[in-house]
């Protein structure tokens, strides 16, 4: 399933959308880590919302993500994008130790031999649900597929 097609679910509730790309030349390089964080930094805004990632080469969806949970209060999370596209994802099971996501991303590109990833940045307009959204985006995934993105465990 192509990405245009997913947008489509939800052309009407997006504010904003933008892609970034990733190589996996710059990511494995030297400093490469620090050179992701500060793209992301430099490049995703400080909002909420929901993200995809797409390898290049096959236009495949590998994963599909959202952050800024709303409490019952009606408060959003201060947990943006650029800081979740940064921050720790799972344990190592051999080291134990967290993995950021600039870590697992190249961990991922490297298994899927793709030297270039893109991730879609999707700001949903004001009073839309993150969660409800990215339920929408992976259950249209899962009717065309029969399955999940490659890397989402679950839903």
């Amino acid at each position: 399933m192509k990405i245009n097609k997913l947008l489509q679910e939800i052309k009407l509730s997006i504010a904003e959308y933008y892609k970034l790309s990733i190589s996996y030349n710059k990511l494995n390089g030297e400093n490469g880590l620090k050179y992701y964080n500060n793209y992301i930094i430099e490049n995703v805004k400080k909002k909420t919302g929901l993200y995809l990632w797409e390898n290049f080469h096959n236009n495949e969806i590998i994963y599909i993500g959202m952050v800024g949970k709303i409490s019952r209060e009606g408060v959003v999370s201060n947990h943006t994008l650029d800081r979740r596209l940064r921050a720790s994802r799972l344990k190592d099971k051999k080291t134990k130790k967290y993995i950021t996501t600039n870590e697992y991303l190249r961990k991922i590109m490297k298994e899927e031999k793709c030297e270039k990833l893109n991730i879609h940045i999707i700001h949903l307009n004001e009073c839309e649900l993150n969660g409800y959204f990215e339920a929408v985006l992976i259950n249209k995934f899962y009717q065309h597929n029969k399955k999940l993105p490659k890397y989402n465990k679950s839903f």
